[in-house]
């Protein structure tokens, strides 16, 4: 299996962890298509689902002991979403709703019941009947084919070259393509592109599973390169910095204190990796901290910390 010990452990068995995480996608996706806005909670509890069930895979991808790539399947533009939506929305009105639960072998549904044995006997009875028909009716074709040629070819006993079909071509991989770019396929350059504000480079890389640091984004933020930081976002699970919010927080309180605005972008980075119990608990710590000084030395500039600790701890909290 390619469930890692450390994942999927909320009960006893992964199997089971999986099967009750699948069914609570299940009920957001049945919300979205109802065109429901999901709660932040909801959003925070697939992102959570989301990372257990596909980091084992995304590692076994870059191990090579899989060949799905989990992260390729969030590279899509909004019009591809949208008719995504759209389709399943069709789909969800043709079936009257979903209302199955996951079952226990995670299989689809049967869209018919089981054929009883009469039913297979009469099928594999038409089945070999039709192949007898089909079986004649070759050889008729070859006798007539035979008989009726008359080619050079034919009369010397030199029958014609048959055209072999090519096998179809794999896709190159994200990597190939990246090495026949003539990229390196290394952190820094996937860096520099992040720096640069170059998706395509960057998608490659996330594409091929390379792994990303919160820090990388910090000349981003600031050149406001929201294209990249947006494609990041969607490749969660490849953010393997460890600790990474106090950092990003240090560095984002100190551009607010020169006068940077707190963005949409730094609230959704903050909600997406900040908001395990011990980074909330430690910045809320350190508003407390700020409040105390502002109190007790009611200056300009500790009513301004004050405010950027109050407002980066009410956007993880």
């Amino acid at each position: 299996p390619l469930t890692a010990a450390s994942a999927l452990t909320l009960f006893a068995e992964a199997r089971t962890t999986l099967r009750m995480f699948l069914d609570d996608c299940r009920l957001a996706r049945n919300e979205v298509i109802a065109r429901q806005p999901l709660t932040s909670a909801q959003l925070m509890l697939l992102n959570v689902q989301y990372q257990q069930i596909v980091r084992p895979i995304q590692r076994a991808y870059a191990e090579k002991r899989t060949r799905v790539n989990p992260a390729s399947f969030l590279l899509t533009d909004e019009r591809e979403l949208r008719q995504f939506w759209e389709t399943a929305r069709l789909k969800d009105r043709q079936a009257g709703g979903d209302k199955h639960e996951i079952s226990e072998s995670i299989e689809p549904p049967r869209k018919r019941p089981p054929r009883t044995p009469e039913e297979r006997e009469q099928l594999i009875s038409g089945a070999l009947w039709g192949g007898v028909g089909v079986m004649t009716l070759a050889i008729l074709a070859g006798a007539f084919w035979l008989f009726s040629s008359s080619s050079p070819g034919s009369d010397n006993g030199q029958a014609p070259a048959m055209a072999q079909d090519e096998p179809p071509r794999e896709a190159p991989s994200a990597r190939e393509t990246l090495n026949h770019m003539g990229i390196t396929w290394d952190a820094f350059t996937m860096r520099a592109a992040i720096e640069r504000n170059d998706t395509r480079v960057t998608a490659l890389f996330l594409q091929g599973g390379m792994n990303w640091q919160l820090a990388w984004t910090e000349q981003a933020f600031a050149a406001g390169h929201t294209e990249v930081l947006q494609l990041l976002l969607r490749y969660p699970a490849l953010m393997d910095e460890v600790k990474p919010c106090r950092r990003f927080i240090t560095t984002l309180s100190h551009d607010m204190s020169s006068g940077a605005p707190l963005t949409a972008m730094h609230k959704t980075y903050l909600q997406t990796f900040c908001t395990v119990p011990a980074v909330v608990t430690r910045q809320q710590h350190d508003t407390e901290q700020a409040r105390l000084r502002a109190q007790a030395r009611p200056s300009a500039d500790n009513k301004k910390w004050l405010k950027i600790q109050s407002a980066i701890y009410d956007a993880i909290h």
